[in-house]
C-alpha cells in the first residue's frame, strides 16, 4: 500500500511522511490560500537526521535542491527520489499569510523515470555507465539553468564539444568540433519562416573545400530586365561573295558610273548586314537577361551582393 499523509501549515513547521525504504519515489503536492510561502523538501534514513532532497517540478521539469518558493495560491506537484529513506518531509521556512496544504504519498515505482542526480553549484557527478530515460512522451526532461553564458557544456578534457548558452535574447548551441551527417541523411528545414545560413554579410562561407570568404560585393545591374528562357540563336553566318577586302571602314563610293551599276547589290549587302546585326543584338540581349536572372537568384539566396 502506498504511504500517504496530509497536513496544513499557517506558520513554520513540517508535514512528515513515514514510508518504507523500498519506496522509490515520493510525490508532494502543495495548494491552499497561502501568500509568500517558502519550503524545503528533506529526507531521513533514521527518522532523526534530515538532509535536503532534489525535487522535480512536474509541470516545468525544473529541479530544485533547497528553498522552493511557489507563486501565491498556486497548486504544484513535485517528484522526489526517496529510495532508502524512512521519512520525507515538506518543511515550511516562511509563510506570510494563509494556509499551505500539503499532500505527500510514496510507493515503489517500476519503470518510472527518477529525478536526475543533482549537485550544488560547483560540484560534479561522474557516471560509470549510460544515463537512460524511459518515461512516456514529454516526461523525459533534461533541464538546464536560464540566462547563463555557459549553461551546459559537453567536454572532453578542456575541449568543448557542445556548449549551450541560455543568455536572454542570445540563446544558442555552439558546436566546438566538426559536424558530420551520416550518409543519405539530410538537413530538414521548416516551410513557414525559413532558415538562414549566416546572419551577416561578413560571416564567411565556403563550398567543396574552398577557402571561406565573406559575401562578395554587390553587382551593379544598370540593365535590369530579366528572363529565364535561354532562347535559340536567331542570327546566322554571313556568306561573303562580294570579292572585296574586308576592313573596319565603309568606303565612300564616289564613282557615279560604277555606283549606278552596282547600286542594288550594294543596298542588298548593307541590308544583309543590318538584318544580321539586329538578330545578333537580340541574341546578346537574351543572354544579358538570362545573366540578370542568375544574378537575381544568387542575390535572393544571399550568395552574392
Amino acid at each position: 500500500m502506498p504511504a500517504q499523509t496530509t497536513g496544513s501549515l499557517s506558520a513554520t513547521g513540517s508535514v512528515t511522511l513515514t514510508k518504507s525504504p523500498k519506496d522509490t519515489l515520493t510525490f508532494i503536492q502543495i495548494s491552499g490560500t497561502y501568500g509568500t510561502v517558502q519550503f524545503v523538501v528533506e529526507g531521513s534514513k533514521d527518522g532523526s537526521k534530515y538532509a535536503a532532497l532534489a525535487a522535480l517540478r512536474y509541470d516545468t521539469g525544473a529541479v530544485v535542491t533547497g528553498t522552493i518558493s511557489p507563486s501565491d495560491n498556486a497548486t504544484q506537484l513535485w517528484k522526489v527520489p526517496s529510495e532508502g529513506l524512512v521519512n520525507v518531509r515538506a518543511r515550511v521556512t516562511a509563510i506570510a499569510s494563509g494556509t499551505a496544504d500539503f499532500d505527500l504519498n510514496a510507493d515503489a515505482y517500476v519503470g518510472l523515470p527518477l529525478v536526475a542526480q543533482t549537485q550544488t553549484q560547483g560540484a560534479s557527478t561522474t557516471f560509470g555507465s549510460g544515463l537512460t530515460f524511459n518515461g512516456a512522451t514529454t516526461a523525459n526532461v533534461l533541464a538546464i539553468p536560464d540566462n547563463l553564458a555557459d549553461a551546459l557544456n559537453v567536454k572532453e578534457g578542456a575541449n568543448s564539444y557542445l556548449k549551450f548558452t541560455t543568455t536572454d535574447s542570445g540563446e544558442l548551441i555552439l558546436v566546438g568540433v566538426n559536424l558530420q551527417l551520416a550518409d543519405a541523411k539530410n538537413v530538414v528545414l521548416d516551410t513557414t519562416t525559413g532558415t538562414k545560413i549566416g546572419t551577416a554579410t561578413t560571416q564567411k562561407l565556403g563550398f567543396y573545400n574552398a577557402t571561406p570568404v565573406a559575401r562578395p560585393s554587390a553587382y551593379t545591374q544598370t540593365y535590369s530586365t530579366a528572363d529565364k528562357t535561354h532562347a535559340n540563336m536567331t542570327s546566322s553566318d554571313l556568306t561573303d561573295n562580294t570579292g572585296g577586302t574586308a576592313n573596319t571602314t565603309l568606303e565612300n563610293l564616289a564613282d557615279g558610273t560604277t555606283y549606278a551599276n552596282d547600286h542594288a547589290k550594294i543596298e542588298n549587302n548593307f541590308a544583309d548586314i543590318a538584318a544580321e546585326f539586329n538578330k545578333l543584338r537580340a541574341d546578346v540581349l537574351d543572354a544579358k537577361q538570362l545573366l540578370n536572372s542568375v544574378v537575381d537568384d544568387l542575390q535572393a539566396l544571399g550568395l552574392v551582393g
